[in-house]
């Protein structure tokens, strides 16, 4: 009898052992010291490549919308301890009774520097003179002597914000809650956010147009290419494995695709604080716009004008377009000078009589004018 009470507590201290390292195991999250094998790619992947659909359809037009207040009630598990290398601290102050409409934000590669610039050429510079603000996001770079270089950067244009996370792939969730921190911190005044990734073409016209008209008045929401019913990727010799220890689910929530999507000012303060709550994930848009918006019970809703993939967007059509996806600096400079040619006579008029989201008629008369831009102007910028 003795022996089998000796076999059993061996038995018990072995099992306990096991859990508590698989436990440990199941709760490490990837930071700075830290790899994740399969997952660390050189090359910028979309994160929804890293998850498989069981469906190609959206089956609802949003999710997640809600009146109750956000989910506050588990402890800090995932904090940010990053602090700002670069700062705008005064971006998004504007002078007078105007209001800041939207503030664009790019992630972009520490060392993605003729992309930053093939922007700031296109459609970032149209951006500013529709009023908006931008600014590019990004973390460390792996290799110190880019740093010097990206100081250089930023002091010829004075947009750049930076946190002291190691810049690579699967850091991209600290991007998004330093994008959201930094919101909450310095542009609470901004009514909308655009996260928009560095490979990306913006119809700046038809962004400004949407936010006129149909979603303004909104609160508490997020809006891009939903993404329902997808599940991770479990082939352990994928490119883009993601193993159960990292997440356990079957199902990930309804997430927003991550190359763009946007979002009401408001919502940045509730995904800021929700975000110590949540597991860390290395999926940028599955963390923040699908199990942190999920559990701050924000709204999230499909919208036909974002796509990811190439398309030649026109400035003024219906229903409006506002972003396409993977563009490297030379073919975002040609896709950008059809976009703003494209509307013949220089202006787009644009007349709505219809419910805005509050419920009140609207009737506005919109014109926004495309800039000229040749490709030659900006090879010699």
């Amino acid at each position: 009898m003795q022996a089998l009470d000796r076999c059993k507590k061996v038995l018990l201290t072995s099992l306990f052992c096991s859990v508590a390292v698989y436990v440990l195991i199941g709760q490490r999250a990837h930071r700075d010291g830290a790899t994740f094998s399969a997952l660390d790619v050189q090359e910028r992947v979309l994160p929804s490549q890293l998850i498989q659909k069981a469906s190609t359809t959206t089956t609802t037009t949003s999710t997640g919308a809600t009146t109750e207040p956000p989910d506050l009630s588990t402890d800090i598990i995932n904090p940010h301890p990053y602090d700002f290398i670069l700062n705008k601290p005064n971006l998004c102050k504007i002078d007078g009774d105007r209001e800041l409409q939207v503030v664009i934000l790019v992630p972009s590669g520490s060392t993605n520097f003729q992309q930053r610039k093939a922007i700031r050429a296109t459609w970032g510079n149209a951006s500013l003179h529709q009023g908006f603000k931008l600014a590019f996001l990004l973390g460390y770079p792996k290799i110190k002597a880019v740093q010097p270089m990206i100081l250089a950067e930023n002091n010829l244009y004075h947009d750049l914000i930076q946190e002291n996370f190691t810049d690579v792939y699967h850091n991209l969730p600290l991007k998004s809650v330093m994008m959201v921190r930094w919101v909450t911190e310095h542009c609470s005044n901004a009514k909308f956010v655009l996260k928009i990734d560095d490979d990306m073409l913006l119809n700046v016209w038809g962004l400004w147009a949407e936010v006129q008209t149909s979603l303004r008045g909104a609160r508490r929401t997020m809006w891009g290419l939903l993404a329902q019913h997808w599940t991770p990727n479990r082939n352990s010799v994928s490119k883009w494995y993601l193993p159960v220890r990292v997440y356990r689910k079957l199902v990930f929530p309804d997430f927003l695709t991550g190359p763009a999507y946007l979002f009401t000012g408001d919502c940045a303060p509730v995904l800021y604080n929700v975000s110590f709550t949540v597991p860390y994930l290395p999926l940028e848009d599955v963390f923040l716009t699908g199990m942190v918006a999920q559990k701050a019970r924000l709204s999230r809703k499909n919208h036909p004008g974002f796509v990811n993939y190439q398309k030649i967007l026109q400035a003024c059509a219906e229903p409006r377009q506002i972003t396409s996806h993977g563009y490297r600096p030379f073919s975002l400079i040609k896709l950008w000078k059809a976009l703003s040619l494209k509307d013949g006579p220089w202006k787009c008029r644009l007349r709505h009589n219809s419910k805005n989201v509050t419920g009140q008629t609207s009737d506005v008369n919109l014109t926004v004018q495309p800039q000229r831009l040749s490709v030659t102007q900006v090879k010699t910028k």
